[in-house]
Formats: C-alpha cells, structure tokens, sequence
C-alpha cells in the first residue's frame, strides 16, 4: 500500500487540464440513450472524453462527406447510427463561467452519426462540435445551470459536492480510470434504444477507489 500511495500522491500532484465545449441536445428524445435511461440532467461526451467510443454498424471505417472549414468530415458507410460505448451513470461536474452543474453520463456524441455529420456540412459552425471537439452535449437542466449557451468549460469526474474531483485528462483520470475499469454499456445511438442499466460493480468500484485516496492522503501526511 506504501508504494502506491507514493504513486497516487506524486499522480496527483499533476494536473494536465483539457477544456471542453458545451453544447446541448435540447431533451430527451434528441439526447437520446445508451444506458436505457433519460433525464434532464444527461451528458453525451463526444468521443475519446471520460472514454466513450463509437463504431460504426457495419464495421468499415468512415467514408469522406465533406471538407467543412478547412477540415474533414467522415461519416459511417452504411449511413445507420453507430454503435457507442460510455461509462453509464458516471458523474461528471461541468464548470463554465463560474456556474457549475453535475450532469449524468448516459448518451455520447458521436463524430460519424448521420445527422451530426450531415449537419456540420449543411450548416457549420456549432453543428460541428462534436465533429471536430471534446464536447460535452448536456440535456435542458445541466444546459440551463450552465447559462444556457455554447461555451469552452472545464469538466470533473465526479459530482460537483465530491472532493476527489478528478479533471478530464489529467493523469488522475487517467489512474481512475486504469484503476477502477468500470463496465462499459454499449448500444446503437439511435432514440429510443434502451439498453441494460449500468451494473451495480461500477458503484463498488466508484466507492473503492475513493477509499485508496483517502488511505493515499492519510499515509502521506502522516510520514
């Protein structure tokens, strides 16, 4: 335990802090779902954030579909939705403008999906956040606690009221995340799509590994 401790301490002693932008996806319907549940508190991380990742159906890479300010835009072959994995029913506290609000990880933002990518091409702009950015797409309430307009933000793991709130990509994510290994719920990003709640494991894992910062700290300062 010494030896990691040691470890966790000098990890999180480092902070490589990403921002990340907001945007919203208006209720629930346009959320969407891949942990099966909604709520107006839903977070959709676009991909590569809090470690969401997305496929496309038929298992071939994206094809070209425009060149939309000066960058490219790729979209699934098959034209279907793609198939998204996220933690589910992970907290994550978003900070923007000095307004914080803690949204629920449930849905994902994906780069290929038909729509968003016909959509930045057709109209540009803010259309092409989760295209082109680390974007956080929040549902109607963590949008209005926000200020309720697009905006750079900073994003925690972790609800707002946590104190082991941990900054999306730093290294103490990363240890988070290599730590606890929480199961991933998978499901094609279609509305509608229900698919089975987040495990009970990723809550156990959620608390144990608050228990090592804790004993981390402890050890620390009483050397």
């Amino acid at each position: 335990m010494k030896r990691f401790s040691i470890f966790l301490i000098a990890a999180l002693g480092v902070a490589n802090v990403s921002s990340v932008y907001i945007t919203t996806c208006h209720n629930d319907n346009e959320c969407g779902t891949v942990c099966g549940t909604k709520g107006p508190n839903t977070v959709g991380p676009s991909e590569g954030l809090f470690g969401t990742k997305c496929e496309c159906q038929n298992g071939k890479p994206p094809a070209y579909l425009c060149n939309k300010e000066g960058k490219n835009v790729y979209v699934c072959s098959d034209n279907q939705a793609p198939r998204c994995t996220v933690h589910c029913n992970m907290k994550v506290c978003i900070e923007k403008n000095g307004r914080k609000s803690t949204g629920v990880i449930r849905s994902a933002c994906p780069k290929h999906h038909p729509q968003n990518a016909h959509d930045c091409c057709n109209h540009g702009g803010s259309y092409c956040t989760c295209v082109f950015h680390d974007t956080l797409d929040t549902n109607y309430q963590v949008f209005s606690e926000l200020g309720g307009s697009n905006g750079d933000a900073k994003a925690w793991l972790g609800s707002c009221d946590s104190h082991h709130g941990l900054k999306v990509g730093s290294i103490q994510a990363e240890l988070y995340l290599q730590l606890v290994k929480p199961e991933l719920c998978s499901a094609v990003m279609s509305d509608g799509y229900h698919q089975r709640n987040y495990p009970e494991q990723y809550h156990n894992h959620h608390q144990h590994f608050h228990e090592l910062l804790d004993q981390a700290y402890s050890n620390h300062f009483q050397q």
